[in-house]
């Protein structure tokens, strides 16, 4: 069985998977796919998906977002000439814990600024 991918966007994302629905229907199209097809990638050594965010490897799996992968804040003169601040942001933050026992968590993330 070939890998994956499935459409989480609402209304789909908050409830239970609906495993009759992981099918590849006649009228399929990338308009009203629930899942989507991985295809091989033997260069890489993984499968990919829609975009190359997309991916399933032996140990590892990535995933993207349907659409747009820069999401851009709305400018001031999309509002009717409103004022606003125009600023993009990404954050990058390491975090690391452990606890009493045997838990043991980390975390990573990453951040620029353009103002």
């Amino acid at each position: 069985m070939a890998p994956f991918g499935y459409n989480g966007n609402e209304p789909y994302g908050s409830a239970v998977i609906d495993q009759s629905q992981l099918v590849f229907k006649q009228d399929y199209s990338g308009e009203n796919a629930r899942v989507y097809p991985f295809g091989p990638l033997p260069a890489k050594m993984q499968w990919g998906g829609l975009d190359e965010g997309a991916w399933v490897k032996a140990a590892e799996v990535s995933s993207s977002r349907l659409g747009l992968d820069d999401i851009r804040m709305p400018r001031s003169e999309d509002f009717a000439g409103a004022s606003a601040v125009p600023r993009i942001s990404r954050s990058t933050n390491t975090s690391a814990s452990v606890g009493i026992g045997a838990a043991k968590a980390t975390a990573k993330a990453r951040s620029t600024s353009r103002i």
